[in-house]
């Protein structure tokens, strides 16, 4: 298997493996709001390739704007069916915040299980610190802190565009 950086060619590949993982139901989530007319950083998104170069799975990272600072969004990851249990979706998690740390992205943010993303270095975000564009469970709205000198604060929106470092 080969994780690397998605490129323009990997766009129809990519939403055809999100939608045989989370169905259209997708776009009714908290999260899939953030996404919606957002550019995704293509320097820090990445998939997975088996051995015959077939994409397997993808994971996106997403520029987003608060109050208090510029963020990202991290997902959705989304993995072949036959490949959820070899580790992809792991390895693609943390390929696209290695990718973060060197671009000096100050928070990455998610919505998610803690039980799983704890071990990336995430916590449940203070209540009442972020915002999300719909409602959405508090205890699933995560974020992996780099840099307490811009953290992002109140309603969460899409930047619409590339992120500014």
């Amino acid at each position: 298997m080969l994780i690397r950086t998605e490129q323009p060619a990997d766009a129809l590949a990519v939403e055809r493996l999100y939608l045989a993982a989370f169905g259209p139901g997708q776009f009714a989530k908290a999260a899939s709001l953030l996404r919606a007319g957002n550019t995704p950083v293509g320097d820090a998104c990445r998939v997975a390739e088996d051995g015959d170069g077939a994409l397997i799975g993808a994971c996106r990272i997403w520029p987003l704007v608060s109050e208090g600072g510029p963020c990202v969004l991290l997902g959705p990851i989304a993995v072949e069916a036959a490949r959820r249990k070899d580790g992809v979706g792991e390895q693609l998690a943390r390929a696209c915040l290695a990718a973060c740390d060197r671009l000096g992205v100050a928070c990455v943010v998610l919505v998610g299980d803690l039980a799983y993303f704890g071990k990336f270095g995430f916590a449940v975000v203070p209540g009442g610190t972020l915002s999300l564009p719909a409602p959405a469970d508090p205890a699933r709205l995560l974020w992996r802190v780099a840099s307490e000198a811009q953290l992002p604060s109140g309603l969460l929106r899409a930047a619409g565009g590339r992120l500014r470092a």
